[in-house]
């Protein structure tokens, strides 16, 4: 049976994510800050003899340091980074994030949640992912994080921690050569959860369908990638 960790899995992707991969009888290991009050998690784990739900807030190092050492041993195919913020809330328009009004409190909790965790995840949990089958490292990105591609201003704290992402998709997919681990950045659209609000114009479960199926067909040459939910390589 393939497993699965799942950071941020209490709602939007992580959770759709969750319930996709126990549909197809994978083991999950699902983190979020408050199980108590996970009530859609703990309905699947009633459901599901193969989901374990772990109490995790991905900014506290210590934290994740002692669920690596209570996981050790444990092998996990696929490693998702799920956990994420915006730092906005999009009913609202996206205000403090601009050259007239930047809140540094907010980016600096950005940096910490969207860049930070993620590494000390990984840094973490490298050995349980090199000791599976799979090998696998998803970064959950956004296409708002692509140098390239932007083209207006505004939204610099979400979109300077997505573009540094990236960047440690990049530089460890060569450290984590060695070990047979792939790594990979992907753009999941902007979806229909509780971040994106109903504004957003992709269903949460075509995204993460689209996700797996990317998951399932990544090849070791593809690591240090971007790719959007659909399969297709994005560009920095």
């Amino acid at each position: 049976m393939p497993s699965v960790l799942i950071t941020g899995a209490n709602r939007g992707l992580g959770l759709e994510h969750t319930r996709q991969y126990l549909t197809k009888g994978w083991e999950v290991l699902a983190c979020c800050r408050t199980p108590s009050q996970a009530e859609e998690l703990n309905t699947l784990a009633d459901e599901y003899m193969s989901l374990e739900i772990y109490e995790l807030d991905v900014i506290d190092h210590d934290a994740i340091e002692q669920l690596a050492t209570l996981l050790a041993g444990r092998k996990i195919d696929v490693l998702l980074n799920n956990a994420g913020i915006l730092g906005a809330d999009l009913t609202q328009g996206l205000q403090h994030q601009t050259l007239s009004d930047m809140s540094y409190e907010i980016w600096r909790e950005l940096l910490e949640v969207n860049v930070l965790a993620p590494f000390k995840m990984i840094s973490e949990f490298q050995q349980h992912v090199a000791s599976s089958d799979m090998k696998i490292i998803l970064m959950m990105s956004s296409s708002l994080g692509s140098i390239s591609g932007n083209t207006v201003g505004g939204v610099h704290g979400y979109r300077t921690t997505k573009a540094s992402l990236n960047m440690l998709t990049k530089g460890l997919a060569a450290e984590l050569e060695p070990s047979g681990i792939t790594i990979f950045s992907m753009a999941p659209g902007w979806c229909k959860t509780d971040m994106g609000t109903d504004l957003a114009d992709v269903e949460v479960t075509h995204s993460v369908a689209g996700q797996q199926r990317v998951i399932s067909e990544i090849q070791f040459s593809d690591s240090g990638s971007w790719f959007d939910y659909n399969g297709d390589l994005l560009s920095w």
